[in-house]
């Protein structure tokens, strides 16, 4: 019916949610049109027995307009319905908006509820065994920093500042990493960070966001991202009205947009990636076509018997060209944890890496000296067969497990 009658506005539902948007250079005429439409999606509710609720509905107005300005209330007095005033900030679907986009409530409403999530989380310090740094540092990064950068996409992109949202999230990472450390409130913020073990925020904004840039590959090809980002040669489907190569180099230029990051990084980083490719189905994996090229053994031996037959198996991989063995163990002494790989192949010195880090759990180490000692030994020549040696085998089996986790 807004369609037939010719009003320039945009109508979204989701489920008992609606939302009006309309765009145009006077607020007069955007709320004539804001009425008409309500009105007329008034009528139709009433007319399938349906209840609006007018007490929940609300008018917002974004503006290019330097400095403050006087926005006229949305009188729905006609419809029997209340007036309505436009607010400084919206809040709809966990985001709050502003009238001029820059997010500042957004990221204070969450960064304050993470230095909240902080300070309660100071009342565990109070159980038997009280929490260590490691336990801290990741219960601030799964409860507190999660939180904090909630749709962080709204703000960080190209071309924005990030005075505003950086002096913030510093000063809760601050707070967070005082209380992991125990450290005076003298001391550095870059310095107690890097006692925490805290990536620098800045940083591990950047790279959230280059991790972000991969979701586009995983849309599919009839998404309204695809659309927009598709090449004008491309002929599998219309391109979009409002497409980015329909943009002359100039105003690409002045477009302050996520969608420009994003096309920059497809087109530097990964030009042919396929989402859908054959290789990314879950029959089709590396574990699946070879599944009888890889074993696990359990020990269930005496020690003696156990060392002997280890003893056995290093003897025969210096005898036989095409065998290599990694032997990989870790230790943790003061939180500083120590991963160690040996290399054993025919005819060759031994090959020994060591590796140190902090603020790491035990498995993340475990499958690191693996994988070092896997790309070695993949790198002989005339290596067909691998055995890797280890005291986790729960992390070996790690090594296959194509779920998501966190190592």
């Amino acid at each position: 019916m807004l369609k037939n009658l010719k009003i320039p506005i945009s109508f979204l539902s989701f489920v008992d949610n609606g939302l009006f948007i309309s765009q145009h250079k006077s607020i007069q005429v955007l709320n004539a049109n804001l009425f008409c439409s309500y009105n007329v999606v008034f009528i139709l509710l009433t007319k399938f027995g349906l209840v609006a609720e007018h007490g929940k509905s609300e008018v917002f107005h974004f503006s290019r307009l330097h400095g403050n300005f006087n926005l006229p209330s949305l009188n729905l007095s006609p419809l029997r319905n209340p007036t309505l005033l436009p607010k400084n900030t919206w809040q709809y679907l966990g985001f709050y908006f502003d009238w001029k986009l820059l997010f500042h409530h957004h990221i204070d409403f969450y960064a304050n509820k993470a230095i909240l999530t902080i300070k309660y989380m100071k009342i565990l310090d109070n159980l038997t065994r009280g929490l260590n740094p490691l336990q801290r540092r990741w219960l601030y990064k799964c409860c507190a920093l999660f939180t904090t950068l909630y749709e962080f996409q709204l703000w960080y992109y190209n071309k924005v500042s990030l005075k505003y949202p950086l002096k913030s999230l510093r000063k809760m990472q601050r707070r967070a990493a005082l209380w992991i450390t125990d450290a005076f409130h003298t001391l550095s913020t870059m310095g107690v960070e890097a006692i925490a073990g805290l990536i620098l925020i800045n940083l591990h904004l950047k790279k959230l966001y280059q991790r972000f840039h991969l979701w586009e590959f995983s849309l599919s090809p009839n998404h309204i991202i695809k659309l927009i980002l598709m090449s004008v040669n491309s002929n599998k489907h219309d391109p979009h009205r409002l497409f980015l190569e329909s943009l002359t180099a100039k105003q690409k230029l002045k477009l302050q947009s996520p969608l420009i990051n994003i096309d920059n990084s497809c087109n530097k980083y990964i030009p042919s990636f396929s989402s859908f490719n054959q290789e990314f189905f879950p029959g089709n994996r590396l574990i699946k076509f070879f599944s009888d090229q890889f074993f696990f053994y359990y020990c269930f031996q005496e020690a003696k018997n156990h060392i002997k037959n280890l003893d056995n198996t290093v003897t025969k991989a210096s005898l036989d060209l095409s065998l290599s063995i990694v032997i990989s163990d870790v230790s943790i002494k003061n939180s500083i944890t120590t991963s160690i790989s040996h290399i054993h192949s025919y005819n060759k010195p031994i090959v020994k890496t060591i590796h140190w880090a902090i603020n790491i759990t035990t498995t993340e180490v475990e499958l690191f000296a693996i994988r070092c000692g896997i790309n070695q030994a993949v790198n002989i020549l005339n290596i067909k067969h691998i055995i890797i040696i280890t005291n986790s085998i729960h992390a070996a089996e790690r090594i296959f497990d194509s779920l998501s986790h966190s190592y």
